[in-house]
């Protein structure tokens, strides 16, 4: 994936797109079986031939604000409902983040109350730059890349909230002599739950996860003896944010 910045283009112009599909806002016509390129001062979007399972109009358009707590304005890229039968990329020039938070972006698809899905992983690239670092490292403006297969209206966010981690049937010193399992429940409010990791007394242990009930559990077995020990487990998001849960039990 690239992130690649374009020639200055008013986005307010309303100029109807050129042949190459540069313009402000409009609508252009997209053959499937063509790779299909729009691009603008503030948005790239590519889509590889045989994506669009037909042609369409593809109609895009930029709010002259941004929402609250948001990084780049909200992009209402096409308003068809035609499925796609592959990713396509999508890049936005995000505003003014921090260089120590830009690891946590993220462009993410907002329903009509604006409540965000985010859109992972999205990678960062500063001012001009070639292919998104997993580092982050940028400037105070920079791209953010992603693939979707999604049409609607996105923007960008941070995350930098840690996953959720509760206790299911464990508390401290619990006496768990006649539990089969110990479990946590698992959550995250934005780019979902990564990876994670649980240990007994410091060993690596197994867990499995139970999605409808957004269990993480383990199966006590041969491996867990009789007495004292301390269960910890680490859950980490699509951002790297991490949390960790540690309680000693007795079995």
């Amino acid at each position: 994936m690239t992130a690649i910045a374009p020639s200055l283009i008013s986005p307010e112009g309303g100029e109807a797109p050129s042949p190459s599909g540069k313009a402000g806002e409009g609508v252009l016509h997209f053959k499937c079986c063509d790779l299909n390129k729009y691009e603008t001062e503030n948005i790239k979007v590519e889509i590889n031939p045989c994506t669009l399972y037909t042609d369409i109009d593809f109609d895009y358009s930029m709010s002259k604000d941004t929402l609250p707590g948001k990084f780049a304005p909200v992009h209402t890229v096409d308003k068809s409902e035609v499925p796609l039968n592959a990713n396509y990329t999508l890049s936005i020039k995000t505003k003014s983040i921090p260089q120590k938070l830009q690891s946590k972006a993220t462009i993410v698809l907002l329903d009509g109350k604006n409540n965000m899905t985010a859109i992972a992983p999205s990678l960062i690239s500063p001012e001009g730059g070639e292919a998104p670092s997993p580092s982050g490292k940028a400037g105070d403006e920079a791209w953010i890349t992603t693939e979707t297969k999604y049409f609607g209206r996105f923007t960008v966010a941070l995350d930098t909230v840690a996953p959720s981690v509760r206790p299911y049937n464990i508390f401290n010193n619990k006496n768990m002599s006649h539990a089969k399992i110990i479990g946590v429940l698992i959550s995250d409010n934005l780019t979902g739950i990564k990876s994670y990791r649980a240990t007994v007394d410091g060993k690596f242990i197994l867990m499995e996860y139970e999605y409808k009930k957004a269990l993480l559990f383990y199966e006590f077995d041969e491996h867990v003896s009789k007495g004292k020990h301390t269960f910890q487990v680490e859950v980490t998001d699509g951002k790297n944010n991490a949390r960790t849960y540690k309680a000693e039990f007795v079995r």
